[in-house]
């Protein structure tokens, strides 16, 4: 997993603004999702993975908690998070500011 801020996006960088991170993929797939407040994202799977793509997940609203593996990190407006293909992950959105993500698919 990678995690950045939106204001450190290097712009167009090998035709895509994600360019710096996913050197020469594009995105293939891709949407938004507005949570619920305290949603977990997949919670009826033990395991959540994306065995050939990485996903990133760009936060335009509100605050959430993402367990990647074993470990739990803070979501909130304006990060840009990455998971890698094979991290089991499930985005949850907390009770008082729920999410708002873009989420997409990276080949």
């Amino acid at each position: 997993m990678k995690k950045i801020r939106l204001n450190q996006l290097k712009g167009d960088v090998g035709g895509t603004v994600f360019g710096d991170l996913v050197a020469g993929r594009k995105v293939t797939k891709g949407g938004i999702h507005v949570f619920k407040p305290g949603e977990v994202a997949h919670a009826n799977q033990e395991r959540h993975v994306h065995d050939d793509v990485e996903e990133i997940f760009i936060v335009l609203q509100g605050k959430g908690r993402l367990p990647v593996e074993e470990e739990v990190h803070d979501a909130k407006t304006g990060d840009v998070i990455i998971i890698e293909p094979g991290e089991n992950h499930h985005m949850g959105s907390s009770e008082e500011d729920p999410l708002v993500i873009v989420w997409l698919h990276i080949e």
